[in-house]
């Protein structure tokens, strides 16, 4: 059976986000202890790691930039950011997104093979990693996979709207009263 220690450990978050990144703290609690009798506590500090997966790094980091996705590599120049504000309307700036991405992807593919451009074997290497993690799915099973995600999609922003809606009821009801 394990053990558990029965210490108390503070931890400290700063919720501010203004640094790059969340801060952290950790302490335990020491009692004083002279001639027997205890006078008080000290708090000693302790190192904190952070171990995230990578979806919690993206809503960290997005939480961390104020609703802004990161900057994407692109081609050698640096794309412009996206905000995410959860609505529908970014859907179609994402795909144009992804669609350019996939064509300066092709275009490079496209060169190499066709001798203009000099391979870089790093870049051909992650390009490879990308191509197999992608599931390969018939277009009719794609196209009701993606229907389904968008059906998904439209009735979260719709609850989204009917829940708003409702707190903007209950408020002014409060403010009424």
């Amino acid at each position: 059976m394990p053990s558990f220690s029965t210490k108390q450990v503070i931890l400290t978050v700063d919720t501010n986000l203004t640094a790059d990144g969340v801060q952290l703290k950790a302490y335990t609690i020491s009692p004083i202890v002279l001639e027997g009798d205890g006078v008080g506590n000290v708090l000693k500090e302790h190192k904190v790691t952070t171990v995230m997966s990578p979806q919690e790094r993206i809503c960290v980091d997005h939480m961390i930039s104020g609703g802004v996705l990161p900057a994407v590599k692109t081609g050698g120049a640096i794309s412009a950011e996206l905000p995410v504000d959860g609505s529908l309307s970014r859907l179609e700036d994402v795909l144009e997104k992804l669609l350019e991405m996939l064509n300066t992807v092709s275009n490079y593919v496209d060169e190499v093979v066709e001798g203009t451009r000099e391979p870089d074997y790093e870049l051909g290497a992650l390009i490879a990693s990308a191509m197999a993690k992608v599931p390969r799915l018939r277009p009719e099973l794609f196209q009701r996979s993606f229907s389904d995600t968008v059906q998904d999609l439209l009735m979260v922003d719709h609850l989204a709207t009917l829940t708003k809606t409702q707190l903007e009821i209950a408020e002014r009801l409060n403010a009424s009263l």
